[in-house]
């Protein structure tokens, strides 16, 4: 992509009110270490890469009788940034070959939107640190990528991450799990029957995993710590995906629950735990 034009695609970006909102609230995220906030404004200096041909393959893949049940995550495209201490590196996930078009789509543009926005906070922080401080005024750095959790013939889950790096690091996940024989976006509330207190339920058992995660494994899970920040309960919308198996997996993000050198914690709810309240 031609550097001018990408600068010019990423000033004329918009991105919705809601994800700006969210974003924001990533980068404010109470963790126990000083996070840069990000401010959205034009992009500076950013190298565009071309869309992956791959891509462009797996969709015609998709098209072909025989291979349309084929779900397909790949690069969709590749942005990164580098000038003395200041570094991001972002791949941007594509799906291809899901039935549902518009959601395909409507998908795609959001991991787009979501990539440029970092992005462009990143820029900005870079600006003003420079404003402020000079050319040389210590690391920056933001890593933008994906991991496919599951993709079988039902579930496609996928793990959109951010880490933020300034003295030390911190890691933001963002969490899609998709139906693809009903062809819908699956939410966490959607996994159960109406009414349900699901989070009443999941609760307790991870923090009675987390107390014996203490005892036995040596964990520090943050239950009884001294300076009040003990987990009580999972959030109404917490991060999951459906694993392989079809069990419900709980994420947190680093320092969410735990010191940083315990990374994003995973738990699995084993289906005895919430039989009862899941939808047939």
């Amino acid at each position: 992509m031609d550097f001018e034009k990408a600068k010019k695609r990423y000033e004329e970006r918009k991105a919705p009110p809601e994800l700006l909102r969210e974003v924001n609230k990533m980068f404010q995220k109470k963790n126990k270490m000083k996070i840069i906030v990000a401010s959205v404004v034009a992009v500076f200096g950013v190298f565009a890469v071309t869309l992956n041909v791959n891509v462009a393959f797996a969709k015609t893949l998709s098209e072909v009788p025989g291979f349309s049940g084929i779900v397909k995550v790949l690069t969709g495209n590749r942005y990164a940034f580098h000038e003395n201490t200041f570094d991001a590196e972002v791949d941007v996930p594509e799906i291809a070959g899901l039935k549902d078009v518009e959601l395909q789509k409507k998908l795609n543009q959001e991991f787009r939107d979501y990539a440029d926005t970092i992005m462009a906070g990143f820029q900005a922080d870079v600006k003003a640190m420079k404003d402020e401080y000079g050319e040389d005024s210590g690391h920056l750095g933001v890593d933008v990528g994906y991991a496919v959790k599951t993709n079988n013939e039902k579930i496609l889950a996928l793990d959109l991450y951010v880490v933020n790096t300034v003295a030390s690091s911190s890691t933001v996940h963002k969490f899609y799990t998709i139906d693809k024989k009903e062809n819908r976006l699956i939410t966490l509330d959607s996994l159960f029957c109406e009414g349900s207190d699901y989070v009443g339920v999941i609760s307790p058992y991870i923090k009675s995993e987390m107390k014996r995660a203490n005892e036995e494994e040596g964990a520090s899970y943050w239950i009884q710590d001294e300076f009040g920040d003990n987990f009580k309960a999972i959030k109404v919308n917490q991060n999951f995906y459906l694993n392989e198996a079809g069990n419900l997996v709980i994420v947190f993000d680093k320092y969410e629950v735990a010191p940083g050198y315990m990374g994003a914690p995973e738990f699995v709810i084993p289906n005895d735990v919430i039989e009862s309240i899941l939808k047939v």
